[in-house]
């Protein structure tokens, strides 16, 4: 993945987005599979030391909410379409000139509804500058989805987010902000230590590795603290490591790692075989440049 330059009142996926198919409960009947809302932190590193928020212009702090499917053509066809309720103090219609906010189908391989406003047809969630713009149109409190006649009642409570991730990476070398490795050498990544992991609702550890120039995965992985129903293995490691054996990268080559962390702080069973969770979630992205 690489770092996004959107404009003002911009959309935008949440780090929580990139978890849906890892998070997604079993093929069951009914075409919703997943019903997610949350707030999220975005980090780049940039030494070993380093971890700092994307530029304002990036748009690191974002909210999401999302229902979803198992594919297109049996999530867009809900009638009536679902909908999302904000809290009762949200400024997010005086802050972005009166849009009204809404659910919609996002692009034609998203199998899901994504946040957005009325009056456009791109919704892809919402990034913002800041932290204060964030709260102000997305406060902490309950969020109403109404789903197929349901109502599936989300909180966010309160700041819940987790300390941004900072990896540790051995087989090569930093050199003005990017790490650099040779293809001929091994690639290990560690997310670093999760200290907070187990210790809430639920808690998710996510990393991830993309070709820039190809768009190819290297590795997944995730993790949560506690079972949830579909979602990945239970482990009480508060950290992954992943080893990438020397010529696995490709030489001239550019590659993003991101590691996620998240403590999930509302669930709701509402919605029978649909997995519903809130979260407030980080995340830290690493730019890799293969050396021959």
């Amino acid at each position: 993945m690489n770092y996004l330059s959107i404009p003002s009142a911009p959309l935008r996926k949440s780090a929580l987005a990139l978890l849906v198919s890892s998070l997604a409960g079993p093929l069951v009947a009914g075409p919703v599979k997943f019903i997610f809302l949350s707030k999220d932190i975005e980090y780049q590193q940039t030494s070993a030391t380093k971890v700092a928020t994307l530029p304002n212009a990036w748009l690191p702090f974002s909210f999401a909410a999302e229902v979803d499917g198992e594919d297109r053509a049996s999530i867009a066809v809900l009638s009536p379409k679902p909908t999302v309720k904000l809290p009762p103090n949200a400024k997010f219609t005086s802050i972005y000139n009166g849009l009204k906010p809404s659910l919609g189908l996002g692009e034609d391989d998203d199998d899901g509804w994504n946040f957005g406003f009325v009056g456009k047809d791109e919704f892809d969630n919402w990034g913002t500058r800041t932290k204060s713009e964030l709260d102000s149109a997305f406060p902490n409190g309950n969020y109403v989805f109404k789903v197929q006649g349901r109502t599936i009642n989300l909180s966010l409570p309160r700041d819940t987010y987790p300390p941004a991730p900072k990896l540790t990476l051995t087989g090569g070398r930093w050199v003005n902000g990017v790490y650099r490795v040779k293809a001929s050498q091994t690639l290990t990544v560690n997310t670093g230590t999760y200290t907070a992991y187990g210790t809430h609702l639920n808690n998710y550890i996510d990393i991830d590795m993309e070709n820039d120039n190809t768009g190819e995965e290297v590795f997944e992985q995730a993790q949560v603290a506690k079972k949830l129903a579909g979602g990945p293995p239970v482990s009480t490691a508060k950290s992954i490591t992943k080893r990438v054996p020397a010529r696995t990268l490709q030489a001239g080559d550019t590659y993003y790692i991101s590691a996620n962390y998240g403590a999930i702080v509302s669930q709701s069973s509402a919605m029978p075989g649909a997995t519903a969770i809130a979260s407030y979630g980080v995340s830290t992205e690493i730019k890799v440049i293969v050396d021959p």
